[in-house]
């Protein structure tokens, strides 16, 4: 099916370019067949997005554009890669008190890597240091949380020398406690990851 004009829909300015919605049963190869929006070459400049409904008697599915380039009425597009670097999983684990060496796991739903661990304790400690430690599979122990001597209960624990790694979906990660400290409080660990 042809390029309908009729469903190419201004939706607001988008800086100094339009951001447009368009409506289709055709599917993404024909969307994507040079040529196709040719016929809005007049209404169309360079830096425009294109936000495509297509193929909705079929499969439907929703992807974007940028028009990259309009030369003599023929309009090329680039498609939008998935943004996905900077979307960030956060996931956390309850660990039992410092006092008692424990040790707990939790799974990536992603592939990625581990950018952040952070740890906070709900109770003060007064006479040892605790220490809990994150292991992945195959690189090992990655990160270490020292809750020192007279640490306090919500005061931020957190590992800037994270040691370099790659996780893959669904990994299980270890937390564990080396049974120091004298706290009666759980400690709260945080895993910020990266995807790949």
């Amino acid at each position: 099916m042809p390029f309908i004009l009729n469903s190419l829909t201004g939706i607001r300015p988008f800086g100094g370019n339009m951001l447009y919605g368009y409506v289709t049963n055709d599917t993404k190869a024909q969307i994507q067949a040079a040529g196709y929006f040719n016929n809005a070459s007049t209404y169309l400049q360079v830096g425009d997005q294109i936000h495509v409904s297509g193929d909705l008697d079929g499969t439907p599915f929703h992807t974007s554009y940028v028009v990259s380039s309009i030369s003599s009425g023929v309009v090329a597009l680039t498609e939008h890669s998935a943004v996905t670097q900077n979307v960030k999983q956060v996931i956390t684990s309850r660990v039992a008190v410092l006092g008692t060496a424990t040790t707990h796991y939790v799974v990536t739903p992603i592939a990625g890597t581990i950018t952040k661990v952070l740890g906070v304790s709900n109770a003060n400690g007064a006479t040892a240091t605790g220490t809990v430690t994150i292991t992945v599979p195959t690189t090992g122990a990655i990160a270490t949380l020292p809750f020192l001597l007279g640490y306090v209960a919500g005061a931020l624990v957190e590992d800037t020398t994270i040691t370099a790694h790659t996780l893959a979906a669904n990994a299980v990660i270890t937390v564990a406690t080396d049974g120091g400290g004298d706290g009666t409080g759980e400690v709260i660990v945080t895993l910020e990851i990266t995807p790949s």
